[in-house]
């Protein structure tokens, strides 16, 4: 769940033309290797590091950012969003548009039209894509790959079932068929 958060607010602040945000991919790998967020912006080459947590209990979400400076490791923006697990979202857009607000960017009319636009009302739905995404970011290469990558299709497959309409499933499971292939 934090690792779709993540890549959902990724993928609304790289909207902006003033601002140069690394996908989802180049974060992600750190994640293996361990590496502590100022280290992994440093090797970035960044200025800027959003790091968060996602806490769980029954039904609510608690989703916990903070923006730091990389320069200096200071603190620009800390904050808590709580929501029921239904509105994940709300929670999305609300941390990405908080974020763009803390970095002073604008966004412009066709991309806040953007950020509230239609998603997938299966939050299962959503669940089973983002480990689909999460389990293709940590594929391997080669024959030993093979098995990561079923369960990868798995999760595209269980994603597709709950919401036949889900279009990013859908592309990302033809992703993963080609990857195999």
């Amino acid at each position: 769940l934090g690792a779709g958060i993540a890549d959902a607010v990724i993928r609304k602040l790289s909207q902006t033309s003033q601002l140069t945000v690394k996908p989802a991919s180049a974060v992600f790998r750190f994640q293996k290797e361990d590496t502590d967020s100022l280290t992994a912006a440093r090797q970035l080459n960044a200025d800027a590091v959003l790091e968060g947590t996602v806490q769980r209990a029954g039904d609510r979400l608690r989703v916990s950012v903070n923006l730091l400076r990389v320069s200096d490791g200071t603190s620009l923006w800390a904050e808590n969003f709580d929501m029921s697990a239904n509105d994940i979202f709300a929670i999305q857009d609300k941390v990405g548009n908080e974020v763009a607000k803390r970095l002073e960017l604008p966004l412009d009319s066709s991309q806040q039209a953007r950020s509230t636009g239609k998603y997938p009302t299966n939050p299962i739905a959503y669940e089973a894509y983002i480990k689909g995404v999460f389990s293709l970011d940590q594929r391997g290469y080669g024959p030993e790959a093979m098995p990561q990558m079923q369960t990868t299709i798995d999760y595209f497959k269980k994603a597709i079932e709950l919401d036949p309409d889900y279009a990013l499933a859908h592309a990302q499971l033809a992703f993963a068929y080609v990857w195999t292939a």
